[in-house]
């Protein structure tokens, strides 16, 4: 995976969540989310051959979901192992509904492979430091729903992972005690 890829899949990321914006106050343009979880993905594991695989399925991993983009398009444009790990991190909505977000989302998490998983826990990071921006009750209820599943994980954890935990529990503290750091970016 070289940087022609990555620009490619955030050309494509860019597109397909054209007309999407990002719940909170700001209401910022959904594209805003991938990039910084990509950011975090860069931040956290480098900029090798692997690293930007990781990068460009944190690009992708809303695409399916959202119902941007099908399997095949991912698959076409980005090979295989790429629309392997987007579908992994994309979620089935009935079995949320049906199980519960939190329930769902840690069988979820303990099944993912470790190259899932690193981008989950890049985009678990964003989406807390993005509760900066949020209500009280959504505040909260996000957090809550983050301990609940960290308390419930049951995977080996590599340690970058361990380091990704530690800083979404910072991050958490810092939300509740109103204490906000200064975020970089690296893409």
């Amino acid at each position: 995976m070289s940087e022609t890829n990555i620009k490619e899949a955030l050309d494509f990321a860019t597109e397909r969540h054209k007309g999407q914006y990002r719940k909170g106050k700001n209401h910022d343009e959904y594209i805003t989310h991938p990039v910084a979880v990509a950011d975090y993905v860069r931040q956290y594991f480098g900029n090798d051959e692997h690293s930007r695989l990781l990068v460009i399925v944190a690009l992708l991993h809303d695409t399916i979901e959202d119902k941007k983009a099908t399997s095949e398009e991912v698959s076409n444009l980005f090979g295989k192992r790429v629309t392997s790990l987007v579908e992994e991190l994309t979620s089935d909505k009935k079995k949320q509904m049906k199980m519960g977000k939190p329930q769902y989302l840690t069988q979820k998490m303990n099944q993912m492979s470790d190259d899932a998983f690193n981008v989950k826990l890049c985009d678990r990071l964003h989406n807390i430091l993005s509760c900066y921006e949020a209500d009280e009750s959504f505040k909260i209820r996000y957090i809550a729903e983050t301990i609940f599943i960290f308390n419930h994980l049951q995977r080996k954890f590599s340690d970058i992972q361990l380091k990704i935990i530690s800083d979404i529990e910072l991050s958490m503290c810092n939300i509740l005690t109103n204490n906000r750091p200064k975020i970089k970016s690296y893409l």
